[in-house]
């Protein structure tokens, strides 16, 4: 990966963070730190050997803790969250898993976040030291919050599943309240319909022929057909389709998408549009 990219990407993180928190000195600690020690007693006792977690400082974007990166071929010592974002997918996955993560972050309240819950699931590709992508299933949980309910450190822990196949994410939330539970399911299969307008890319309009893309999955719908349904001109549809591959190749970083209708499935298979 291109290192300018990658120091960018780590800004764009920063910037986010600091938008989001402030002075990270203003937000005072409430998890007691017998609650953490004892969970990580636990962790360490307890980790298989196809697994390894860290524990990230999320104000300051530091690894604290980590055991059983080796499994990676990593050292702990040298392994730091800007390198662990280096071994991301480049490209539109890499996009979709920070667009998911700063979602939760963002509408983390203390009514509905504690210590180690919710947890939220997904699977994700990351490169092991001989570069070789391997499947992992990858759990985030709260590990440090605020009296105000900001999560301010949490747990990642990995289990390598095998070498990735393209396989999607499937983002999923557990150890939810089951009065919150749609709150949680639609920030995933709506997540661009909960996005600020300065934050999506994409219009309402456009996001209405993003789901007749995937409507019929085995056949898709043909301009003239989407044109007739929206009660749109063809030349329309063509515009609004340049503008999703357009929008979308920029906010996924990814040109190697072709058509809207890429854009479409690539936002379906990971569970995002519905």
């Amino acid at each position: 990966m291109v290192k300018n990219n990658l120091d960018d990407e780590f800004k764009g993180l920063q910037l986010f963070v600091q938008e989001l928190y402030g002075d990270p000195k203003s937000h005072k600690s409430i998890i007691p730190e017998k609650l953490q020690n004892d969970e990580l007693e636990k962790l360490k006792i307890g980790r298989r050997r196809e697994t390894f977690y860290f524990i990230v400082d999320f104000l300051r974007l530091e690894i604290t803790e980590a055991n059983g990166l080796d499994e990676m071929g990593f050292q702990e010592a040298h392994f730091d969250f800007k390198y662990y974002i280096s071994i991301l997918p480049e490209g539109a996955m890499r996009q979709l898993l920070f667009l998911l993560g700063k979602q939760t972050f963002k509408m983390a309240e203390k009514t509905f976040i504690g210590f180690m819950k919710p947890k939220f699931v997904a699977l994700v590709p990351l490169k092991n030291s001989d570069g070789e992508m391997m499947l992992c299933k990858r759990t985030i949980s709260v590990w440090q919050m605020s009296e105000e309910g900001k999560i301010l450190s949490y747990l990642s822990e990995f289990t390598i599943i095998k070498p990735f196949e393209n396989e999607a994410a499937l983002p999923r939330f557990y150890d939810v309240d089951p009065k919150l539970r749609d709150v949680f399911d639609g920030l995933v299969k709506k997540i661009f319909n909960h996005l600020p307008a300065k934050e999506n890319p994409f219009t309402h309009r456009e996001i209405i022929l993003l789901n007749l893309y995937i409507e019929n999955p085995e056949k898709p719908f043909t301009a003239k057909q989407i044109a007739e349904k929206e009660n749109l001109s063809i030349a329309t549809v063509h515009s609004y389709n340049k503008n999703i591959l357009t929008k979308a190749r920029r906010f996924f970083n990814d040109n190697s998408i072709k058509s809207a209708s890429d854009v479409a499935i690539l936002m379906k298979k990971n569970g995002i549009l519905s």
